[in-house]
Order: structure tokens, then sequence, then C-alpha cells
């Protein structure tokens, strides 16, 4: 299998369906599949995933957003893979463009620019990010957005998501493949959509 798509996911009834609708979208054609780790919801998203025939779904409970993402990426079975949140989607056009580099290039990830929306899906902005980060970027900030992000499964199974974080975890194993010295490419094309709204963290994580 080429390509898995690893979703955490807690009472994300409002954007599920949309994003294994883009899912979808983005991956017709490839070997890919979609893996959802729900950690216990109780507002009809299990519900909605049960009835999905082509997700992966790994039920609760974890231990938090990360503690699913490891969970969902010990099951994945491509080659590469994304991590993308129940509130994120794909640009079809980026991600291939994106799987083509990584198969052309042997590079352990790529990145690209990300589509910013509101929370009625209207568009903010492009955020840009198309310039390569430097090791010293990600002590201070996260330097890539990680819809926007696609890697090989090995850069994973070197220094899994830090569990122990409820939040910024994303941040911490990406400093950390820094530090390890992975070699992360850009692109042009925008690969992620990012959602602005007010619940970006649900309360359970």
């Amino acid at each position: 299998m080429d390509f898995s798509v690893v979703t955490p996911c807690f009472n994300s009834i409002r954007w599920i369906a949309l994003c294994v609708r883009s899912v979808r979208h983005a991956c017709a054609g490839l070997d890919y599949e979609h893996i959802v780790c729900d950690g216990g919801s109780t507002d009809g998203t299990l519900d909605y995933l049960r009835q999905q025939p082509d997700i992966r779904l790994i039920p609760g409970p974890d231990r938090g957003m990360y503690d699913a993402l490891n969970k969902g990426m010990a099951a994945a079975r491509g080659r590469w893979y994304g991590h993308l949140n129940a509130d994120e989607q794909y640009d079809r056009a980026g991600l291939h463009q994106a799987l083509a580099s990584l198969r052309k290039t042997g590079a352990d990830a790529v990145f690209g620019p990300t589509v910013m929306l509101d929370e009625h899906l209207e568009f903010l902005y492009l955020f840009r990010q198309i310039t390569p980060p430097r090791p010293v970027d990600a002590e201070y900030q996260m330097p890539v957005q990680t819809c926007s992000l696609l890697g090989r499964r090995e850069i994973w199974e070197r220094f899994p998501y830090p569990a122990e974080y409820r939040m910024a975890g994303d941040h911490v194993w990406v400093r950390k493949q820094f530090q390890l010295g992975w070699n992360l490419i850009p692109q042009r094309k925008p690969i992620g959509i990012f959602v602005w709204h007010p619940d970006q963290l649900a309360p359970r994580h």
C-alpha cells in the first residue's frame, strides 16, 4: 500500500464528514487507506464513522491526540503517511504532487503551503510556507503545518509521537526529527486545508 491517512478524532461530528469526503476525493486513484482513531465520541461521530465502509476505525479510549496518532500509525500499512486532523482537508493536486516528490527523491518528508479557511469555510489566506525551515526554527515555533506534511513511515518508527503531551506534541516531534537529521523538502502547491474555528482542541484533549 502506498499511502495511509491517520486522523485522530473526538466529538467531531461538525467536521468529520468533510474530512472523510476530502480524503476520498484527494486520494482517488491511489492505493491508500484512511484510518480514524476515535477517542470515545458521544456526539454521533462514531455512528457516522461506522457507516463508512472505506474507513478503518480504531475506537478508543486513548490518552489524547498523540496516543491516538501512535495507535493509528502502528496499524497503518502505507509506505508514506499523512496526519490529518478531523477538521482538516487535503488539496488533491498538492497531495498528488507531494507523493510524486517522495517517490522521485526518496526524501523523508515533503511540506507545502496551507489554505486557511474560517469556520464557515470561507477563504482567509494562503499560508505560503515554501522555504525549508532550519533546525533552529523548530526550537521556537512549529515550523510546518502538519496537514501540509507527508512523510515516510520510517520517520515515525524512529520517533513516535510523544503521547505524554496534551498539546504541542507535534512540535516536539518535528523538533526531534530535525535533531535526527531528516531530509525535508518543499513544494509550491498547497497540500493541506486548515480551518480556524472556536473549538480547535476538543475539551477532552
